[in-house]
């Protein structure tokens, strides 16, 4: 899994730099409307969603852009059931990152099993591959949300 994103953000580093925030949100909501449409969603995912994902986690953890985070969450619960785990991934990073903000949300207004699932599977994507300083403070923290 770590190549395969590491690979995804090599391959697509310059429509990266090229999103904004705004072009992030139209995507996200063009694959929400698209939901069940595979052939649609296979091109989408690779060469749309998941490179304004990968935005959309830098822009979260630097500039603490919380309103787009509520749209990827929002964009998550709309398309339930995807086989695409770079969702996962990026809400874990913004969990590492942005821990009190996730931990905000899935306790207040996202309170959902899903998304609690979600984190805790792309955190385990994550740790796996890259062993993190606070890597057992956090699990804690993931752990708790999950009561």
């Amino acid at each position: 899994m770590k190549i395969t994103f590491t690979l995804l953000v090599f391959i697509f580093s310059i429509n990266l730099f090229g999103q904004t925030r705004y072009e992030i949100i139209v995507t996200m909501n063009e694959y929400s409307e698209n939901k069940g449409n595979i052939s649609y969603n296979i091109n989408f995912t690779e060469e749309k969603l998941n490179p304004a994902l990968i935005k959309l986690q830098s822009l979260t953890c630097k500039g603490g852009d919380e309103q787009l985070f509520d749209y990827f969450l929002e964009m998550i619960l709309d398309t339930t059931g995807s086989a695409n785990e770079v969702p996962a991934d990026v809400l874990a990073e913004i969990f590492i990152c942005r821990t009190e903000l996730v931990e905000n949300r899935l306790n207040g207004k996202y309170k959902n099993d899903f998304l609690n699932e979600l984190l805790k599977f792309g955190f385990k994507n994550i740790t796996s591959h890259n062993k993190i300083a606070n890597q057992s403070e956090l699990e804690k923290r993931i752990n708790k949300l999950q009561k």
